[in-house]
């Protein structure tokens, strides 16, 4: 499991970001409209911020802050500020809000970061009603993610042992 608010998986690579000082919140920024889009989380190296000489040749511009001061409910009035900024001067739209409150979640709720990966397909199983981001609600994702795999590898073993091959 990932440690809660100490590991977020890379938008990029894909791989665990091992602590906030490893890791990024970015996001590009068109230069003719100032509108900001693409908002993500990724480690704080070259290989998986976004690319300044790509992002150029669609007039855009990468921005980033570090992930160290925008983690945990004690900075949630630092991601709320970010947020009031971009609102306030016409900087996002509705999507590009969904994609920063996608961010503020992964920063700010415990067990958000690995229980949004099985968000959807315990919606459809009905373990949650999709509305609450509450701890509760996560850790029964997560819970319910565990025991999923374990009846798959269960069912798996009792294969193996029935099957001669």
């Amino acid at each position: 499991m990932l440690k809660p608010l100490q590991q977020w998986c890379c938008d990029s690579c894909g791989g665990i970001i091992d602590g906030p000082a490893d890791g990024c919140i970015e996001w590009n920024v068109e230069q003719r409209t100032q509108r900001v889009s693409g908002h993500r989380i990724v480690h704080q190296s070259p290989e998986c911020t976004y690319r300044s000489i790509e992002l150029a040749t669609m007039w855009k511009t990468p921005a980033q802050v570090a992930l160290n001061p925008h983690t945990g409910h004690t900075h949630l009035a630092n991601m709320l500020g970010l947020l009031h900024d971009m609102v306030a001067s016409g900087w996002v739209d509705a999507e590009d809000e969904q994609g920063f409150v996608e961010v503020m979640r992964r920063t700010q709720l415990p067990y958000y970061e690995e229980a949004r990966l099985f968000w959807n397909v315990s919606l459809q199983a009905s373990v949650h009603d999709g509305t609450k981001y509450d701890e509760q609600t996560l850790l029964h994702i997560l819970q319910w993610k565990e025991s999923e795999l374990m009846a798959g590898l269960e069912a798996l073993q009792r294969r193996r042992v029935a099957s001669p091959f």
